[in-house]
C-alpha cells in the first residue's frame, strides 16, 4: 500500500466533496487536521466570516481555540473514537478520527 501524505489527503477531490456534503447537510464547517496538529485544511461555507474566524481575530482568541482543540484531539487520538465536546467559546464541536485497518490515521 502506498503512503499518502497529509497534504495529498487534504487535496483529494472525494474528501472535499464529502466535507461539502457534511457542511450542506448539517450547516457546520469542517477542518482536516494533520496528525501532529500543525496543519489544517478548512472547508468553509462560501461568503461571510464565521463566528470562529471572528473569534480568532480577537487578541488571544486563536491561542485559546488551539489550546482547547489540542486537548480534545489528544483524547480522540488516545481512544480512536469520535468525540463531541463544548469548546471554550461554548460551541459544540466534534472530532472524528479517520481509522484505517484499526490504526488512527488522522484525528
Amino acid at each position: 500500500m502506498a503512503t499518502v501524505t497529509y497534504a495529498e489527503l487534504a487535496k483529494l477531490p472525494a474528501l472535499r466533496r464529502f466535507y461539502r456534503l457534511i457542511r450542506d447537510l448539517f450547516g457546520v464547517n469542517v477542518a482536516l487536521c494533520s496528525p501532529a496538529l500543525t496543519e489544517n485544511a478548512r472547508y468553509r461555507a462560501p461568503g461571510g466570516a464565521t463566528f470562529c474566524h471572528l473569534l480568532h481575530r480577537q487578541k488571544g482568541g486563536l491561542a485559546r481555540c488551539l489550546e482547547c482543540d489540542h486537548a480534545h484531539f489528544r483524547t480522540a487520538l488516545s481512544t480512536g473514537r469520535a468525540l463531541r465536546y463544548r469548546c471554550h467559546a461554548g460551541l459544540t464541536e466534534f472530532i472524528i478520527p479517520i481509522v484505517l485497518d484499526g490504526d488512527v490515521v488522522l484525528p
